[in-house]
C-alpha cells in the first residue's frame, strides 16, 4: 500500500496498525522466518500473510488444535520449548508477562535465533508514567494473569543472562492503559456496565 494515486490516498487517511509501525520500526523483511510464541489462534500471523510473508506461524499451548489457513499453518498447538529450526525474528506481543518460566522461554527462543536473528518483547513495563501515577490500580498490573512485570533494567538483565544484547527499548501504549486505571481508582471494572468499554456515552 502506499504507491499510486489511490494507493497513497488510503495510505494517508487511514489510520496505520499500531503493529505495523512496531514491525517497521525493526525493520522487518518479508523474507524473514518468524515464530510468534503465546500467539493464540494467530491472528497477527494471518495479518502478516495477507500482507505476503511466508515464513511465519505461531506457536501457543493453549489453542485446541493447530490450525491452518488453507494448507498453510497459522497457528501450531505446543509450546516454545517443542520448536525446533531457525528464525530470523522470534516475537513476544504481550505474552511473556503470562509465563511463569521467562528466563527459560528466553534462553529457548536465544537458542532458536543463533547469532543473527532478533526477539522482539512488547509487555507492559514499570518503567512508565502510569505506573508511576497508578500503582495498585494501574490497569496492567492485571493480576493474577500477569506474573512478572518488567522494568526496562530488568528486561536488559533477562537478555544478557540469556545471552542476549538489548538493542532498542521504547514505550508504546494505547488510551485503555488510562481510562481503565481511572476507573479502577473509583472501584469500575472493565466489564462493569459503566465501564467505557461497555458504555463509552455514561461512563466517567
Amino acid at each position: 500500500m502506499g504507491t499510486g494515486i489511490i494507493g497513497r490516498s488510503i495510505a494517508y487517511f487511514r489510520k496505520p496498525d499500531p503493529l505495523h509501525l512496531v514491525y517497521r520500526r525493526i525493520g522487518l523483511k518479508v523474507s524473514d522466518s518468524i515464530l510468534e510464541v503465546g500467539g493464540g489462534a494467530g491472528s497477527n500471523v494471518l495479518s502478516l500473510q495477507r500482507l505476503g510473508f511466508k515464513k511465519i506461524y505461531s506457536v501457543d499451548p493453549f489453542i485446541e488444535k493447530d490450525i491452518f489457513c488453507g494448507n498453510t499453518l497459522i497457528a501450531k498447538r505446543a509450546e516454545i520449548h517443542n520448536i525446533e529450526g531457525n528464525f530470523d525474528l522470534i516475537t513476544f506481543h504481550h505474552s511473556l508477562e503470562h509465563m511463569q518460566e521467562q528466563a527459560k522461554v528466553i534462553r529457548k527462543a536465544s537458542d532458536l535465533i543463533d547469532n543473527v536473528g532478533r526477539i522482539l518483547i512488547r509487555i507492559p513495563t514499570v518503567t512508565s508514567n502510569a505506573w508511576q501515577v497508578y500503582r495498585e490500580n494501574w490497569v496492567n498490573l492485571d493480576a493474577p494473569r500477569h506474573f512478572y512485570l518488567h522494568s526496562h533494567e530488568s528486561l536488559k538483565i533477562l537478555a544478557e543472562n540469556s545471552g542476549l544484547k538489548v538493542l532498542d527499548l521504547w514505550n508504546d501504549s494505547v488510551s485503555m492503559q488510562f481510562w481503565g486505571s481511572e476507573q479502577y481508582i473509583q472501584d469500575i471494572p472493565l466489564n462493569d456496565p459503566k465501564s467505557y468499554a461497555k458504555n463509552k456515552q455514561n461512563s466517567i
